[in-house]
């Protein structure tokens, strides 16, 4: 019932509760770090900082809106996929977790990429950094789910 104290289940041997945990913080660790990803990428679009009329901001923001919602997409699917795959993960075990921090750095890495990409610099070097960190992610979480689906037999 809503308002009730949760209770602990004591028949629950200490082992699997242990590893429901680290399922769980893994789990709520990981979800923290797409929401703040996402949530950066915002705080990187900046208007011009003379401006006149409306078509001067949109002049400015436009190469910054898609590179944004690239970037959305891209952390967007990634967390989709995490989703799923998660789901089918019975528990955690130290090198899951490892490799799930290595695709959570690299996720991090996306907002600092997006603005590489509507900066001053070439973009075609800006698109060869960010389109490596996109494989990368996605190497990285193969990795992960290899090990644990074929490897380790987690799932």
């Amino acid at each position: 019932m809503a308002g009730e104290p949760e209770t602990l289940d004591v028949d629950e041997p200490l082992e699997r509760r242990r590893h429901r945990h680290w399922f769980d913080r893994l789990i709520t660790l990981s979800d923290g770090v797409f929401a703040i990803a996402i949530t950066l990428l915002a705080f990187n679009l900046h208007g011009p900082a003379n401006w006149k009329t409306v078509g001067d901001i949109w002049a400015s923001l436009g190469p910054q809106l898609d590179a944004y919602s690239l970037s959305f997409v891209v952390i967007s699917v990634y967390w989709l996929a995490h989703r799923r795959f998660f789901a089918m993960i019975v528990t955690v075990d130290a090198p899951v977790t490892v490799l799930n921090l290595v695709m959570l750095a690299l996720v991090a890495l996306v907002p600092a990429a997006t603005e590489f990409v509507h900066g001053a610099g070439p973009l075609q070097a800006a698109m060869m950094i960010y389109s490596a960190l996109v494989v990368a992610i996605g190497v990285s979480m193969a990795m992960t789910w290899g090990y644990a689906a074929l490897a380790a037999d987690l799932v």
